[in-house]
């Protein structure tokens, strides 16, 4: 009996062992596999970070093409003095060639394939800014990113091509780095519209550049030599009157849009005709109600009608 009880202990005592080594070679597969599944995630969470990267430094691009497709824009259109018909196609079509290019480079430096699409350009509630639109699919390996984006394109320190267009039919409008000036041109598109005291106009000059009018409120025109300042400096004040960037592409000095004014400033040897156009483009180019003298600095004036004084505090 006792024999038989040795091979019992014994066989119990294999069977134990047995069921450790099972249980250990189980927990090993099993540790195993979690540091697998952990790895693979860090691997995944990696990708995605690298994907992040990529598209934020993409989306990041698209402001500074927007800018340099509307520079590219707006200089054509004074070279040519040929106004755009629709500048949110022109701008689709040449945004999209360029965003082409940056997707081959993107293409050969990332692995990552892209397609974007230009959905629109769009004026903002802040004259200075254009809505630009874009579709964007990324694909690397097995990830996939996609996103319509919104980037807002400042039009500052782009140039005005509005006077150039309207008054392109007449050769002696120059224009330098800062200034367009029309000699004779603008009296005479003036006169072309039966517009009286159209001579107050000879010489005239106006900003080329777009530059945002620091006094705000406008109010604070009226207050030393602000207006004086602002006129020399050439800058553009928000009009709800006023024509949009975009709009002024297409030569219309007023739309429906909020846009931009800025002053035409007529030659300062005026010594008759004590009323004239009012200065702000979109009243000379367009409305063409007048207003009365008014001296801003020794002998500088504009003219300038009594809402538009109101509105400058002047």
């Amino acid at each position: 009996m006792k024999i038989l009880k040795d091979d019992c202990s014994g066989h119990i005592f294999s069977a134990i062992a047995g069921l450790f080594i099972i249980a250990f070679i189980l927990m090993v597969i099993l540790f195993l596999n979690v540091t697998y599944t952990i790895d693979n995630e860090n691997n995944q969470a990696i990708a995605s970070d690298n994907m992040k990267y990529i598209s934020t430094d993409y989306i990041r691009n698209i402001d500074k093409l927007s800018y340099d497709t509307l520079e590219e824009i707006s200089n054509n259109v004074i070279i040519t003095k040929t106004p755009l018909k629709n500048s949110n196609d022109q701008f689709k079509k040449l945004l999209n060639e360029k965003l082409e290019e940056k997707n081959k480079e993107y293409l050969d430096k990332y692995d990552v394939k892209i397609s974007s699409n230009v959905i629109s350009i769009e004026s903002s509630d802040k004259p200075e800014y254009l809505i630009v639109k874009v579709y964007l699919n990324f694909e690397k390996a097995d990830e996939r990113y996609r996103d319509v984006v919104e980037v807002k394109t400042s039009v500052l320190n782009l140039k005005d091509p509005l006077g150039i267009l309207l008054c392109s039919e007449y050769s002696d409008l120059t224009y330098n780095e800062s200034r367009v000036l029309y000699k004779n041109s603008l009296s005479d598109f003036l006169n072309k519209k039966n517009v009286e005291n159209y001579e107050n106009y000879i010489n005239a000059t106006a900003p080329l550049i777009i530059k945002k009018c620091p006094y705000d409120p406008y109010i604070h025109h009226g207050d030393g030599n602000v207006l004086y300042d602002c006129i020399k400096n050439g800058y553009y004040h928000e009009s709800s009157d006023g024509s949009c960037y975009l709009c002024r592409l297409e030569a219309k000095p007023v739309c429906s849009h909020y846009g931009f004014e800025t002053f035409i400033i007529p030659h300062e040897n005026i010594k008759n005709n004590l009323s004239s156009v009012s200065a702000p483009d979109h009243v000379v180019f367009f409305e063409n109600y007048f207003g009365s003298q008014y001296s801003y600095f020794e002998n500088k004036i504009i003219f300038i009608d009594n809402a538009h004084k109101l509105k400058y505090g002047l």
